[in-house]
Order: C-alpha cells, then structure tokens, then sequence
C-alpha cells in the first residue's frame, strides 16, 4: 500500500488479529480491485480496516456493518483520513438487498443521508 491509515480499535469489536496477514489480506485486496473504478459495496466492514485502503481504488463505496460500535469506528476512521468517497450504513446483508431492490425503506439510510439507488456497483467485497 502507498499510504499509511489511522484507525481506532474499539474494545471486543472484530479485527484481522495478525498484522502481518492482515498487511498481506489489504495488498491483496487492493491489487484485486486495480482497474475497478466504479462503486463498491463493502458488506459488514467492520471498523473500516478494508474499506478505507480500497476506496482509494473506486469513484464511491458503500459500507455496511450490523454493530452500532464497529459503524462508529468506521465512521471516525473515515473522518480522520480525510475519505470523502465512503458512505456507512448499519444494515445486514439481507436488509442491503431489501433496501437496494426497494423492497423495504430503512429510516437508517434515510437519516444518513443514503440513497442506495444512486449507486452502481461494481465490485462487491465481504470481509474475510
């Protein structure tokens, strides 16, 4: 990777455990998306660790994450690496198809500022 990220660990939220692998999981990840330039959809992102390398790689990305203090963490990530192309969404994989097929509105997205319709993904990426 060609830049350095600053990221806040909230305590009993998920991380990649081993840096070492985790150095090589972000490399491989990013050289995985090379040439994908449209928009992401990240399902559970946990506190941002794959998303903030890889929206280097896309026009926008949309995050999502069910737990409230791994969406806070990725928020604060996001912020203070100055990423303006991500957007984080509390929603389960199953409620991102809910909402995305309009199906179902979620006062989530709304109250974020989401719409899910303006987004055309290219790339779909699950956290290891």
């Amino acid at each position: 990777l060609n830049r350095s990220f600053k990221y806040k660990q909230i305590e009993s939220s998920f991380t990649q455990p081993n840096a070492q692998v985790c150095k090589k999981m972000l490399q491989w990840a990013c050289d995985a998306a090379e040439g994908s330039k449209k928009h992401l959809l990240e399902l559970y992102c946990g506190n941002g660790n794959f998303t903030l390398p890889l929206s280097l790689k896309f026009e926008r990305v949309l995050a999502t994450e069910l737990a409230k203090s791994s969406v806070y963490a990725a928020q604060w990530n996001i912020e203070q690496n100055q990423i303006d192309n991500i957007q984080v969404a509390r929603l389960s994989a199953e409620e991102f198809t809910q909402a995305y097929q309009g199906e179902r509105e979620f006062r989530r997205l709304q109250e974020a500022n989401i719409d899910i319709q303006s987004y055309d993904f290219d790339t779909v990426f699950v956290d290891p």
